[in-house]
């Protein structure tokens, strides 16, 4: 599971969505054609504690 979160660069529009919601495909169709920049991805910040 993945947090991602858009931001439109001609608006200024932010949003995110769990990559595990139902609607997330849907989601990120309605992004597409748009100029975004991904904000911030959860899994970078996890830690292997093995």
């Amino acid at each position: 599971m993945t947090v991602v979160e858009l931001t439109c660069e001609s608006c200024r529009f932010e949003e995110e969505r769990r990559s595990d919601a139902a609607d997330y495909a849907a989601w990120l169709e309605r992004w597409r054609g748009r100029l975004v920049v991904p904000i911030y991805d959860y899994d970078e910040d996890l830690v292997d504690v093995d």
